[in-house]
C-alpha cells in the first residue's frame, strides 16, 4: 500500500502510518504549500501487504 502525499509536517499521520508498518521510501522537497508553515516536504510512504 502506498501513500503518495503525506506532509512531512503532519507528524501525527507519519507516526500513525509508521506504527502500522509503513516507512518513508522517498521525499519530495517543498511539494506542499502549507497554509502557515509555507512549503513543506511530502513523504512517499509504503507498506508491503
Amino acid at each position: 500500500m502506498q501513500f503518495n502525499a503525506v506532509a512531512e509536517s503532519n507528524h501525527s499521520a507519519v507516526a500513525l502510518y509508521e506504527r502500522f508498518g509503513s516507512s518513508v521510501i522517498g521525499t519530495v522537497p517543498s511539494a506542499f504549500a502549507h497554509p502557515t508553515l509555507g512549503r513543506v516536504d511530502l513523504h512517499v510512504m509504503y507498506r508491503a501487504s
